[in-house]
């Protein structure tokens, strides 16, 4: 049995409406004085069980009118022989949602031949099998995904005008959030036939996060019929490009900058002689052609000189195939006319970085370093560049939580651990948040010098480490001698990018919101460590600089098409008025919010891959770049088997193959019997019940009157 207006079962708490009142009554006794009872004694208790049993008798009456008045305006509707016997066989309009799958995945193919332009034709088909009166939607489901129109119409003209218009996106899928959304629009319909039309590829990343989660309580209560239509694309050529990432030099001016794509073959053969484009602020820059085995990935690298300080923005491309959203891989870069840095800590610690960022002579990287105390820690940090911290300097839990909210607020951290750092706060919770690690103990003494560690192990891919025309052996990274450190565990998902001999970490990278931070494990000090006497500590600080500052990271990868954006603004327009300029060009105003972190804008719609600008009218406050999640390139798929699982088994799914009435799927097994209402058969019964219960009232009434009357 289903119900119509489900809602109205709320009125089952008034059935116990007669219960109250019959206990409220019992409670009323009249004591009546009499000289002598002893003649009506025997009468009175006959008389007394027949009244009792009567009252007995009128509450399940009144009980049971309430009962079926309130379940007769629920409408409820009943399938096979007893339906047929007691309810009315009335024409039931039908409620349908098409959710079509148009994650880029489903675009796979030439010439129009996919599996998105043969599920466009079945949900024409679906909609034209509607008759008059029924009403429906469509929800497309890459993320987020969205009801066309917002509400169910019954205008099928529209939903056909709709459903021409519609494309395969750039995104990723969300069938998941799909199925919810296409559950909550027909929840508060009232209707005995609502169904749900499914038809998707079954790219595995779009179910995947189905399969991994609970299922919610949407899904595991009976809902409406789902009908599951199956595409599988034919023979696809398709290779994406995964990342791009920029690796510099010494960061000595005229020195190329190296931009390397990451490229993935999705085939089961060879990919052979793929041309790779890069492009800079409109111009094409350089072309490659790479070479993969099948399944494989490999690199491309394009050496460019960029010798003019500003914001550039540009994409790597991949030639023509059959999935052309993965083709393409957005980034943007900025080089200022110099990077800003702020120095923390005590004299001679200043001395060896001023020494090492602005040696005389040379072109160098252009740094503006400043120096400050360390009471700049006991506030919020504007606009500091790269921070790099002493490690003499008293790590405060205040200062600790300052430092915390500038990375997150999209600034960079080089931090060394020293005297500062009191055993009381090895366990704050700044090292477990931002690096994923704590501080266990202190190893050596400073300025003894009689014992000590080398670096053994350091990750030469990384950017920090990764010099251009350099070997990795030929860097002396070994030489240095670190008398006094500190032991850190490193957690689950840390970054360690160089180890002690002993193997515990000695540089970690750490990242908190759209910042980065650097932790040494020792001090700068020539007491702790002789890092600063030694040739590596040159390139090491000066590419640290380059990887942290907030004004030149390579803005990509960062952000998926579809996803919101949380976007942290470090120069601030004076009129506060800031606009977002879409990859089309469309422009909108935009609202910030001051939060911990300082000044972010919410962007809500990443539909569309590309550069997007927070500009006020003069100058562009901030850039970044939305690509598509190449997770939907990978073309392995969901069995239907395995598919219908997740959506409820073969009792909720009815697996359709393209061409299917839209009525009845395969065999005209939809429904062995009609269905009724019996609405009208529990109002005769109201009714009848009602008379009754008048009946019995009335006798009850004659009764009291007689024993009134009864002679003494």
């Amino acid at each position: 049995m289903t119900f119509l207006n489900a809602l109205m079962l709320l009125g089952l708490a008034a059935v116990a409406v007669p219960l109250v009142i019959h206990l409220f009554h019992r409670q009323r006794v009249s004591t009546v004085d009499f000289s002598s009872v002893i003649f009506i004694r025997n009468h009175h208790l006959q008389r007394s069980r027949a009244l009792r049993l009567r009252e007995l008798l009128l509450l399940l009456l009144r009980t049971l009118i309430v009962l079926f008045l309130v379940l007769a305006f629920s409408r409820p509707v009943v399938e096979g022989l007893a339906g047929s016997l007691i309810g009315s066989s009335l024409e039931q309009r039908s409620v349908f949602t098409i959710v079509l799958d148009n994650s880029y995945s489903m675009e796979a193919g030439r010439y129009g031949v996919t599996p998105f332009a043969a599920a466009k034709v079945e949900a024409g088909r679906i909609i034209d099998a509607m008759g008059a009166g029924d009403e429906g939607l469509i929800l497309v489901s890459a993320e987020p995904p969205d009801a066309l129109p917002p509400v169910p119409t019954t205008r099928m003209e529209t939903l056909r005008e709709l459903l021409a218009d519609l494309e395969a996106s750039e995104r990723s899928g969300d069938i998941a959030g799909a199925l919810d959304l296409a559950r909550q629009k027909l929840a508060g319909i009232v209707a005995a036939d609502k169904r749900i039309y499914l038809l998707s590829d079954l790219q595995r990343s779009d179910w995947q996060q189905m399969a991994e989660s609970t299922p919610s309580s949407s899904q595991s209560q009976p809902g409406p019929q789902l009908y599951l239509y199956v595409y599988e694309p034919e023979s696809v050529d398709n290779a994406s490009i995964d990342a791009v990432t920029v690796s510099e030099g010494l960061l000595i001016r005229d020195q190329p900058e190296q931009f390397v794509a990451t490229v993935t073959n999705r085939n089961n053969a060879a990919m052979n002689a793929r041309e790779v484009s890069l492009v800079i602020n409109g111009e094409k820059r350089g072309s490659r052609q790479v070479t993969i085995e099948a399944d494989g990935t490999g690199t491309v690298q394009f050496n460019v000189l960029i010798d003019t300080p500003g914001r550039y923005v540009g994409y790597v491309e991949l030639d023509e195939d059959d999935i052309a959203a993965d083709n393409r891989r957005y980034f943007t870069l900025a080089v200022p006319d110099a990077f800003g840095v702020t120095a923390v800590g005590r004299t001679e610690s200043r001395y060896f970085i001023e020494q090492v960022l602005k040696p005389s002579g040379g072109l160098v990287t252009p740094v503006d370093l400043r120096t400050a105390s360390a009471d700049v820690l006991n506030s919020d940090l504007y606009d500091a560049g790269v921070l790099i911290v002493d490690g003499g300097v008293e790590l405060t839990p205040a200062r600790l939580s300052s430092l915390e909210r500038y990375i997150s607020s999209g600034g960079g951290v080089l931090m060394f651990l020293g005297g500062g750092l009191d055993p009381a706060h090895y366990g704050n919770r700044f090292f477990s948040d931002v690096f994923g690690c704590s501080v266990r103990s202190r190893r050596g003494v400073p300025d003894e010098k009689q014992t000590f560690l080398r670096i053994d192990q350091v990750d030469y891919e990384h950017p920090v480490f990764r010099f251009a025309g350099r070997a990795a052996d030929g860097l002396p990274t070994d030489a240095a001698r670190f008398y006094a450190s500190f032991a850190v565990d490193a957690g689950r998902g840390a970054q360690v990018i160089a180890r002690f001999a002993d193997g515990t970490p000695a540089i970690l990278e750490g990242r908190a919101g759209s910042g980065r931070a650097l932790l040494v494990a020792t001090d700068v000090s020539t007491g702790w460590s002789d890092l600063a006497l030694r040739s590596v500590f040159v390139p090491f600080m000066h590419r640290s600089v380059r990887y942290l500052h907030p004004s030149v990271a390579v803005a990509e990868g960062g952000h998926l098409a579809g996803k919101p954006v949380a976007q942290p603004i470090t120069r601030f327009p004076a009129n506060d008025e800031l606009y977002l300029e879409y990859p089309s060009g469309d422009v909108e105003t935009v609202k910030h919010r001051l939060g911990r972190n300082g000044i972010t804008v919410a962007i809500p719609d990443t539909r569309q891959p590309g550069v997007y600008l927070l500009r006020d009218v003069d100058f562009v406050a901030q850039a970044f770049a939305v690509n598509p999640d190449t997770r939907e390139s990978d073309l392995e798929r969901f069995t239907p088997a395995q598919a219908s699982g997740l959506l409820g088994g073969d009792a909720n799914v009815v697996l359709m193959h393209p061409g299917d009435s839209a009525d009845v799927p395969p065999g005209g097994t939809f429904s062995a019997a009609g269905r009724y209402e019996i609405w009208k058969s529990l109002i005769l019964l109201v009714v009848a019940l009602l008379l009754v219960e008048y009946w019995f009232s009335g006798s009850r009434a004659r009764a009291g009157s007689n024993v009134a009357r009864t002679p003494v």
